[in-house]
């Protein structure tokens, strides 16, 4: 998972429940932000609670990594890490029909994105930022049976023509 990660620019993961998804995206993330400078990571969850939890993750992951490795946090909030000495931020949103809008993004995740109410929109918002610096997106989810038409179906049934990796 990692390694497509690395590998491609848009990754569409549908996956079952509780197998790590979320764990090795916000450990890719953490990667992306200490190790590229002036890294933007986006979080974005269903909700802010989600969105948050995931932000955690990657807080966890972060301050577990080898001392040498680690530099402080400027802001360590729930929604929002920097680290001023290289640039790089994490930030955690819900994933309302603007979140994202205007930030030059490197990566966005997008978790449960089967479940985002405004998927549509938000990725319409948050696209454009990521073209203008050839930033990845990453869009994580399992099914919902509720939905039988949604934008993370089409990306997942569509790739790789459309430019999506697609992982089952």
């Amino acid at each position: 998972l990692a390694a497509s990660f690395i590998a491609n620019r848009f990754t569409v993961v549908l996956k079952p429940r509780q197998i790590g998804f979320s764990w090795t995206a916000a450990a890719y993330a953490v990667w992306v932000a200490r190790f590229q400078p002036g890294a933007v990571i986006l979080f974005l969850s269903k909700g802010e609670y989600e969105a948050k939890v995931l932000l955690k993750k990657a807080r966890d992951i972060w301050v577990n990594m080898p001392k040498e490795w680690q530099l402080s946090f400027g802001t360590d909030s729930q929604t929002e890490i920097t680290v001023p000495s290289i640039g790089s931020k994490m930030i955690a949103l819900a994933a309302t029909e603007d979140a994202g809008r205007g930030e030059t993004t490197t990566l966005v995740v997008q978790d449960e994105a089967e479940f985002h109410e405004f998927a549509e929109s938000n990725s319409a918002a948050v696209k454009p930022t990521l073209d203008s610096n050839g930033g990845q997106m990453i869009l994580g989810s399992t099914v919902n049976k509720k939905k039988a038409v949604s934008l993370f179906k089409r990306v997942f049934q569509e790739a790789p023509e459309n430019h999506w990796h697609p992982i089952f």
